[in-house]
């Protein structure tokens, strides 16, 4: 159990993010429990708080429940063992106490299989879903339901058309669709974007990326709405550092952002979007593995309302590195 001063993590806040394990090495070698909860101010101040998981987790999915749950679920331990259980955190901000205590409570799912590597995203009101993963021998092709609320059951849905990992997932603005973007079937890297019918839990494809895509990041504003963010990933030859606009009325690519690209080609980061005046939004890209190195740097970008859409956070120098190096890290904004 980790007890923090909560009177400090309220005082002037504006964001919370949360990084949740990842590892310390490449392929599946260096899992970590350690997870940072990083608070910022209006001034994009950021103090950062750890605390540990029960169980170590590369590449786990990770919901936000408005109940104040933060549910983590998967993701691989070690070489070969990948999870089918989950943690529950009470996260309720809101408690008028002095200390605020972070203590997970491991739950055992034993109607699913072990995976990590999925494609994962949550439809508020509906609950989370999971796509795919890697089991340790296999791309899969199990979809997943998380329910919103307590007890947060379980469930599983009709499959994939076929096996895959790598990919993400993105919710389409009208809350009835997820894009599912990329990844690896076992045999290539995917070039396309998969649209899901959460009512009638079918699959087809959609439109196709501008170059097959696997190990990225996504995210998406919430006060900007309609466009997401397809950040860096690999190509099937090596990584790249571009970041795309999807269209999340209808899944196609907007565009290449040609003159706002990663400071370097990586894969395997965490991103996120937050906003901390109620007008300005950010996205924000953590850690990845540029090839050579597991990465612990911050990337921050001001989102802007049209084309380039992004300007690149000069100022942002309270927090210019992570406390560890994240390879697969689970990132999510409060």
């Amino acid at each position: 159990m980790k007890i923090f001063p909560l009177n400090l993590i309220k005082r002037n806040i504006a964001a919370i993010i949360i990084l949740i394990g990842g590892s310390s090495d490449s392929v599946e070698k260096g899992a970590l429990s350690n997870c940072s909860l990083i608070s910022l101010n209006q001034k994009l101040k950021a103090t950062n708080y750890s605390f540990n998981l029960h169980i170590p987790r590369r590449s786990p999915s990770i919901f936000n429940f408005k109940c104040g749950h933060l549910f983590v679920i998967g993701g691989c331990s070690a070489p070969g063992c990948h999870l089918n259980s989950g943690e529950l955190f009470n996260l309720d901000f809101s408690k008028e106490t002095e200390n605020f205590k972070i203590d997970g409570k491991l739950l055992n799912y034993n109607n699913i299989r072990g995976f990590s590597c999925s494609a994962f995203c949550q439809i508020e009101g509906n609950g989370g879903f999971i796509f795919g993963g890697y089991d340790g021998n296999e791309c899969i092709n199990q979809i997943i339901k998380i329910e919103e609320i307590e007890p947060h059951n379980v469930n599983l849905l009709s499959p994939l058309p076929f096996g895959l990992k790598n990919a993400t997932a993105l919710p389409s603005l009208d809350k009835q669709k997820i894009w599912i973007i990329g990844g690896w079937d076992g045999n290539k890297t995917q070039k396309t974007i998969l649209e899901y019918n959460i009512k009638n839990q079918t699959t087809k494809f959609c439109h196709f990326l501008p170059y097959p895509l696997e190990c990225h990041a996504v995210a998406f504003p919430k006060i900007i709405k309609g466009i997401g963010f397809i950040i860096g990933g690999f190509d099937g030859i090596g990584l790249r550092s571009e970041i795309l606009i999807i269209n999340l009325n209808n899944g196609n690519i907007l565009e290449e952002i040609n003159n706002v690209k990663l400071l370097k080609p990586k894969e395997n980061c965490g991103a996120t979007c937050f906003c901390i005046d109620g007008k300005k939004e950010f996205l924000a890209i953590f850690g990845g593995w540029d090839g050579y190195n597991v990465m612990n740097d911050i990337e921050l970008f001001e989102i802007l309302q049209e084309s380039p859409w992004l300007r690149r956070e000069e100022n942002f120098k309270k927090l210019e590195n992570l406390d560890i190096g994240r390879n697969r890290p689970a990132v999510i904004c409060l």
